[in-house]
C-alpha cells in the first residue's frame, strides 16, 4: 500500500474540489443515474411504484467548508457538530437530479445513518438547501445495532416489499449502495471513504 504524504493529500483535497473537478465526477457519475431511472420508467413492472433512494452526507449536501475549516480531520465530536447544522449546500448536480425525479414522479427516500432524533434537523437542513419534499426520510434509531450498510439495506428491501421498485439509489460510500436497487450510483468522496 502507497502511504502518502498527509499535507500532500490535504493539498489534493484542496486542489480536487477547487478545480471543479470533483464537480464534474459528479456529473459523470450521476449521467448512468438519468439513464436508469429512464430505463426504468420505461420498463416500470405493472402494479410497481418508481423509487429512488438518497444518501444525505457528500451526497445530496456538502460538508468541504466544515471538513476543510477542521483542516480535514475529524475532532472527537464531529457528527454532534455537523448532524446539528442546517446549512451545508447542496450538491446542485444530486439536486438536480432530485427535481427531475419530482417532474417524473418518482417517489424519493432519503436513507441515512444519521439518527431520529435529529429528525427535525434532517428535514430544516435538506428544506434549507432546496430539497422540497422532505416527507420520506429514514434515520436510524440511536438504539439500533445494526451497521450503516444492514440499516440502509434492510430499509430499501422493506420498500421494495411494500411495491416500490427502486429504480436507482445514491451514494458517497460503499456502504450506501449494497443491494436492493436495480441501479446503484457511487458519487465521489475523496473526504473520508
Amino acid at each position: 500500500m502507497e502511504i502518502t504524504n498527509l499535507q500532500q493529500y490535504k493539498n489534493y483535497l484542496d486542489s480536487y474540489y477547487s478545480s471543479s473537478q470533483y464537480f464534474y465526477d459528479i456529473d459523470d457519475a450521476l449521467d448512468g443515474a438519468y439513464t436508469a431511472l429512464d430505463n426504468g420508467l420505461k420498463n416500470l413492472p405493472t402494479g410497481k411504484k418508481p423509487a429512488v433512494c438518497l444518501d444525505i452526507d457528500e451526497t445530496m449536501i456538502s460538508e468541504y467548508d466544515l471538513m476543510k475549516a477542521n483542516d480535514y480531520g475529524f475532532p472527537y465530536d464531529w457528527l454532534l457538530i455537523a448532524w446539528q447544522k442546517t446549512d451545508f449546500p447542496a450538491l446542485e448536480a444530486v439536486l438536480d437530479f432530485y427535481d427531475y425525479c419530482l417532474v417524473n414522479k418518482v417517489y424519493i427516500f432519503v436513507i441515512s445513518s444519521r439518527t431520529t432524533n435529529y429528525q427535525d434537523t434532517v428535514s430544516l437542513l435538506l428544506e434549507n438547501a432546496g430539497y422540497t419534499n422532505t416527507s420520506n426520510i429514514y434515520l436510524k434509531n440511536e438504539n439500533d445495532k445494526r451497521t450503516t450498510e444492514q440499516f440502509k439495506t434492510d430499509t430499501r428491501l422493506k420498500l421494495i416489499a411494500s411495491g416500490y421498485d427502486i429504480l436507482v439509489n445514491i451514494g458517497d460510500q460503499v456502504g450506501d449502495l449494497n443491494g436492493a436497487a436495480d441501479y446503484q450510483c457511487k458519487l465521489p468522496n475523496p473526504f473520508y471513504e
